[in-house]
């Protein structure tokens, strides 16, 4: 449960999927099917609740600053931001839920993970290249398509193996996107669809989980999860994303090969 909870919080933020990882490690240490259920909420609750402290300050200006009486320059900002999310979610909802029932075929089939780490691998070099070719946006010179195009990308992202912030960042990036709102602002997008993961979580389980097996997954992925975003930041900050592809790539072609 421990281990368990490190790599999901690990592997949730930093662009290397944490589906694959888990289905990776679930080779060499498989979960029961009795736990499955209550592991799978704690984990997914863990990284959610990381995401949620990490990026207070962002949510707490997209839940108050569109309806205050702030400079309406600053004001007009935050409700173009709100507008995105919301898009990006209904985005994301829809195409996850027509490709879900195509993926339940093949979710625990380790070589589809490796085709969804080589398609993460693709949206991290394409998301350095644009982020570092061309002038980024600012947050009003966005089209609105682009929120469509990063909610699809997270809807995809149900596949196994293929990152949700990876693609979302690097398809950001590879769009004109700046490298901060691309991480920042990017990330906040994908949380209607983590929090969707993380219901869907619970309406698997069959009874109140117990505290003895949820707790601990919980903890732990928690506070690797604010680990994993800190070190993100560090990440992006260099304008380099091809160290993580390379792992990204060489895990993919690993797991296509078992």
């Amino acid at each position: 449960m421990i281990l368990l909870g490190l790599v999901q919080g690990l592997t949730e933020f930093i662009p290397v999927s944490s589906d694959a990882h888990r289905a990776v490690l679930n080779e060499f240490f498989p979960v029961s099917p009795g736990q499955a259920p209550e592991l799978e909420f704690s984990l997914r609750a863990g990284v959610l609740l990381a995401a949620i402290v990490f990026f207070r300050r962002e949510l707490f200006a997209l839940g108050t600053v569109p309806f205050s009486r702030v400079p309406s320059a600053v004001r007009e900002t935050e409700r173009r931001r709100l507008l995105f999310v919301l898009v990006a979610a209904v985005s994301a909802g829809f195409v996850g839920f027509w490709l879900k029932p195509c993926v339940e075929v093949v979710e625990s089939f380790l070589p589809a993970a490796g085709v969804g780490l080589l398609l993460t691998t693709l949206f991290l070099l394409g998301g350095e290249l644009g982020g570092n070719s061309r002038v980024a946006f600012s947050v009003t010179e966005i089209s609105l398509w682009h929120p469509v195009l990063l909610g699809a990308v997270q809807g995809l992202a149900v596949w196994p193996g293929l990152s949700r912030v990876g693609a979302t960042i690097g398809l950001a990036l590879f769009m004109g996107w700046s490298w901060e709102n691309a991480g920042r602002f990017g990330l906040v997008t994908t949380l209607p669809a983590a929090a969707a993961s993380t219901f869907a979580a619970v309406r698997g389980l069959a009874a109140l989980p117990h505290a003895g097996t949820v707790v601990p997954g919980l903890v732990v992925s928690f506070f690797a999860g604010l680990i994993a975003l800190r070190l993100l930041m560090r990440i992006l900050a260099t304008h380099r994303l091809w160290p993580v592809a390379a792992y990204t790539c060489l895990l993919g072609i690993y797991a296509v090969m078992k």
